[in-house]
């Protein structure tokens, strides 16, 4: 899992709050390292993501980490399974990502994560439910929780 010092984010701004984190938007900026044509890593400079701040984090144990780290390695493998796989609605909808930073005034742990344009979930459903139709939305839905039995398998194991 990387570690990504703080002072390579810049525009960090407040998004939203849920029950236990606080998700911020902000500019990576060396950006992750990507597979580029022939497999060549490129790093992706100024590239837009989310700061996921878990709350009262700065005393997180060694098993908090390490579960951490196995849904980081989760979800890098997540991409290689699905392609992997014939049938369509096995695949797995788990978001990636990039690895951890710390918010250097509380010392919270913060997910580093993509931006994805058209937002969280609930945002999205919420914009476009009834553009959307049954088929999308339950094959969507099949996937969400094919990925949450495979993450649960993959720390319980």
């Amino acid at each position: 899992m990387v570690f990504v010092p703080y002072d390579q984010f810049k525009n960090v701004e407040f998004i939203a709050e849920g029950g236990f984190s606080k998700i911020y938007k902000a500019t990576w900026i060396d950006g992750p390292v990507m597979n580029g044509w022939n497999n060549v890593k490129i790093k992706n400079k100024n590239y837009k993501v989310v700061l996921k701040k878990l709350n009262n984090s700065k005393g997180i144990t060694s098993k908090e980490l390490n579960e951490l780290k196995i849904f980081h390695e989760f979800s890098l493998n997540r991409k290689k399974n699905n392609a992997s796989r014939k049938n369509y609605e096995a695949q797995t909808q788990v978001g990636k990502y990039f690895g951890i930073t710390q918010d250097p005034v509380t010392k919270d742990i913060m997910i580093v994560m993509p931006h994805y344009k058209l937002g969280d979930l609930t945002n999205y459903l919420t914009n476009n439910f009834y553009s959307i139709d049954w088929v999308s939305k339950l094959s969507k839905l099949i996937q969400i929780v094919t990925g949450l039995i495979n993450i649960h398998s993959v720390i319980w194991d």
